[in-house]
């Protein structure tokens, strides 16, 4: 199989992977427990915190970390948690992962209101004075799931009208985390969910990064472990395995992403010796290079997907993971002005560490044999 869909899930990294065994025989006790046993895995998880903080930059002692199942139930948890204390206006991202969306939908009343950024044609955020004034959180995705763009955290925080206290910012970094730099300092955000499976780690795997002194309310109930926001036994193991995946992946993140911007161009430039009518590049030029969104006009990308999986053993994604099954276009490509038909065209290919060049040459090989068997509607 020639594996084209990091963004939707990055296979665990063989060096993470086979660490596994060993990992289980020694940290299978539970890490709450009172025994000495439950304190060797109890300090382990807690070193990986500083770890994990450490790959941010973030000394310890200026955030904690609340280990999640995944990035969704980090964003539920950052959301719903924080405006069941602190109600107020939202000022959010329409082209954000459902992840995001959802919760904030599910929080509107009891005193929450939501409104949404602008997005321009290359799917950039804006919004006037006016739109930002009063809010208390914003809700940004840092690397679009879909498109690749990326938003200049700093940039938004700039652009908030003086006079006003700050409001909290709420990132996904699902798809940036291992990539490119995380700015909280720059764009003091306050709460940060990141993803183990977007890096190479467990499937299971996820954490909600929050700043010293903001509080949220528990949403997982029985037993009050992490500071009773998310009750649940800690996976001792797949916090070790995350918090590997996350060192390695920052560790070699300027080289990685000179490598995959150089595969990334590779494949715009023969894609654009291709006819337009046939398919070109909806990603703008400056986005994040692992993550290429295709349009193939007059074409569905979920057929387009399945035949590739089934014709030619390519493996690519066709929106966001989490609702391909949705039979609407993208809510991303409606955001950035385009149709309803052209949306349902769109096709994504996402680059990860063990993806060559050869990979994309299967996928061009392909897409001769695409036109012939899937031929345009007459």
């Amino acid at each position: 199989m020639r594996y084209l869909d990091y963004a939707g899930a990055c296979p665990v990294r063989p060096e993470i992977a086979g660490e596994y065994l060993h990992l289980c025989q020694q940290y299978c006790a539970n890490p709450h427990g009172l025994s000495k046993f439950g304190e060797f895995c109890r300090r382990a998880i807690q070193d990986c915190e500083r770890r994990l903080l450490a790959t941010l930059g973030i000394p310890e002692g200026e955030a904690s970390v609340i280990w999640c199942s995944n990035a969704t139930e980090a964003l539920n948890l950052a959301i719903t948690g924080f405006l069941a204390l602190h109600p107020g206006r939202v000022l959010y991202d329409p082209t954000a992962h459902p992840a995001m969306l959802e919760p904030l939908q599910a929080a509107v009343g009891s005193g929450t209101a939501l409104t949404a950024f602008g997005v321009t044609a290359t799917g950039k955020l804006q919004a006037g004075a006016a739109a930002r004034r009063g809010c208390g959180l914003l809700c940004v995705c840092h690397v679009n799931n879909e498109t690749g763009v990326g938003q200049d955290l700093p940039a938004l925080r700039q652009a908030e009208p003086g006079g006003e206290r700050q409001p909290v910012l709420c990132v996904d970094a699902a798809q940036s985390y291992g990539k490119i730099a995380i700015p909280w300092y720059e764009a003091n955000i306050g709460l940060l969910a990141l993803s183990a499976r977007k890096l190479g780690g467990p499937a299971g795997m996820g954490a909600l990064v929050i700043r010293r002194g903001l509080s949220l309310r528990g949403q997982t109930l029985g037993g009050g472990q992490q500071h009773k926001l998310r009750s649940g036994t800690v996976d001792t193991v797949g916090v070790q395995m995350f918090t590997a995946a996350a060192e390695i992946s920052c560790r070699h993140q300027a080289r990685e992403f000179a490598r995959l911007q150089q595969l990334n161009q590779f494949l715009r430039t023969a894609l654009a010796a291709l006819p337009p009518d046939f398919c070109h590049a909806l990603s703008p030029a400056d986005a994040i290079p692992h993550i290429l969104c295709l349009s193939f006009p007059g074409r569905e990308g979920a057929i387009i997907t399945r035949w590739l999986a089934e014709r030619k053993d390519l493996l690519v994604g066709s929106g966001s993971a989490c609702s391909a099954e949705s039979p609407e276009p993208s809510h991303v490509l409606r955001a950035m002005g385009y149709s309803a038909a052209a949306a349902r065209s769109g096709l994504r290919l996402s680059l990860g560490y063990a993806t060559q060049q050869d990979d994309l040459e299967a996928f061009l090989a392909a897409l001769p044999d695409l036109a012939a068997e899937y031929p345009l509607p007459s």
